[in-house]
């Protein structure tokens, strides 16, 4: 929610969650809904004409098993990033890694 702005700075309400990128640092479940939610908000934004770019894990939360996208700085952007595309996929393989048995890399356990 925006509630104003000044020369050099803009006042919004601070969301709670945990981002994205504190999950996957932290081992914590990303639930397939999240996936879903991203989507959902992404065609959400492109049919009120604008272009979602600039998706990255530090720009989604994790709020009750939700995502909320932040950051739409970059929204009157053109062009795509593909910023989503590319992490859409890895999150489904690290959270498949993370359900599954500890896994080894170089000798080390990674649990």
């Amino acid at each position: 929610m925006y509630y104003g702005r000044g020369f050099d700075f803009l006042v919004i309400r601070f969301e709670e969650g945990i981002t994205l990128y504190d999950c996957l640092l932290k081992g914590i479940h990303i639930p397939k809904q999240v996936i879903e939610d991203v989507d959902n908000a992404i065609n959400y934004v492109l049919g009120k004409g604008l272009n979602p770019r600039d998706i990255h894990l530090k720009n989604i939360l994790l709020q009750e098993g939700k995502a909320k996208l932040l950051d739409v700085s970059e929204y009157m952007k053109p062009g795509n990033d593909k910023r989503w595309e590319y992490l859409k996929e890895d999150i489904r393989n690290i959270t498949t890694c993370l359900m599954e048995e500890p896994f080894r890399i170089d000798n080390r356990d990674c649990t």
